[in-house]
């Protein structure tokens, strides 16, 4: 789930992508148009920056919306109000959403396509940012369905936005000024194709994966068929009290997420240990709600359900798992921290719990 300051983060490279292609935008520009995008994406990405220094814990909804306007008062070009209007789209989209799904954000090229045409009357063919933006919200789209890998989607939508800038060449442009110089120029590709090609490329460059970044683990959870069992030889066993069970069905300011789907985190009786900065939690499942517990215990029986560990970079953890073909099944969001339980049973014998350790252990909840 991605929130208000997830989406922060990606505006933030989108602007600096604008102010860094505006040379090459503004000479390719030149030889198409009036030669103003780069200028037009410079300013506008500036004002971006401007909006995003002083944004606080605005909504998804309220962030897009100042940025839209923002961008549209500093680059009233045409380009500039096709993306504007369209980022007032996805704001008035995600209105009331306190957070986005993978689901989500795989849908945005296709809204942001689908925004372009209908305000600027152009189609594909017409040698516009539609040719490259079609392509990569389908290549986007069909990643996702054959992988739910959102790494894998951007990587694949990054291609396709390319490829579709580098069909752009050779073909007469139908809109805009280009239009008028019919075959002249047309060996060259459409900028706007070629701006979002270079968005993209960033954005895929900051999705690279990372590393897990910390060997600090937090927690042991094992399932277990008699929890009263269990407690008592752990307590004789090393010669300590053992704690309260306590009985557990979800708080209810909280929400699970079990392979995308909203769940019930089930009924449970838990008992933890304490040894040095580890937690032993031990966990009898008292019911067949479909999530992570009920779907471990169906395949592999009682054992070490996850090993759960503090982060610092959330992001290049999950991004380090996946690209070994690891991914988040079951997601938790409570007030004050969430975790993600991923399938590395294949990497690792069995399955990670990742907790980000500071500000981002703070989500909101999706409704």
């Amino acid at each position: 789930m991605y929130t208000h300051s997830d989406i922060q983060k990606v505006l933030r490279i989108i602007s600096q992508s604008w102010i860094a292609s505006e040379p090459a935008l503004t000479e390719l520009d030149g030889h198409l148009g009036d030669g103003d995008l780069g200028q037009s994406l410079l300013k506008g990405g500036e004002a971006l920056n401007e909006v995003l220094d002083h944004a606080g814990g605005q909504s998804i909804s309220e962030c897009l919306t100042l940025c839209a306007q923002a961008f549209n008062r500093a680059a009233p070009s045409t380009m500039g109000t096709l993306l504007s209007f369209s980022m007032m789209d996805l704001a008035n989209a995600f209105k009331g959403m306190d957070a986005l799904s993978d689901q989500d954000v795989i849908g945005i090229p296709r809204r942001l396509a689908q925004s372009i045409e209908r305000l600027g009357k152009a189609h594909p063919g017409d040698k516009t940012i539609l040719d490259a933006l079609y392509p990569c919200a389908d290549a986007m789209e069909a990643s996702f369905a054959a992988e739910p890998s959102l790494r894998k989607a951007l990587i694949c939508g990054a291609k396709a936005a390319r490829e579709g800038a580098e069909k752009t060449k050779g073909m007469e442009a139908r809109m805009g000024r280009a239009r008028w110089m019919g075959s002249r120029n047309a060996e060259y590709p459409d900028p706007g194709c070629v701006m979002l090609a270079e968005v993209l490329a960033a954005l895929e460059k900051a999705a690279a994966p990372g590393h897990i970044d910390s060997l600090d683990i937090m927690q042991l959870t094992i399932l277990v068929p008699d929890i009263e069992a269990a407690v008592r030889n752990v307590s004789e066993l090393f010669g300590i009290e053992a704690p309260n069970i306590r009985h557990h069905s979800g708080p209810d300011k909280c929400a699970f997420y079990f392979r995308g789907e909203r769940c019930e985190v089930g009924a449970a009786r838990l008992c933890t240990f304490t040894f040095g900065p580890v937690g032993f939690e031990f966990v009898e499942v008292c019911d067949s709600q479909n999530n992570s517990w009920k779907d471990y215990l169906d395949k592999y029986g009682y054992g070490v359900h996850n090993i759960g560990f503090y982060v610092n970079d959330l992001s290049g953890a999950l991004g380090a798992l996946e690209a070994k073909g690891a991914f988040p099944i079951h997601e938790a969001y409570f007030p004050n921290e969430s975790y993600r339980v991923v399938d590395s049973e294949k990497l690792i014998g069995t399955r990670l719990n990742i907790k980000h350790r500071g500000e981002e252990n703070t989500r909101m909840i999706h409704p």
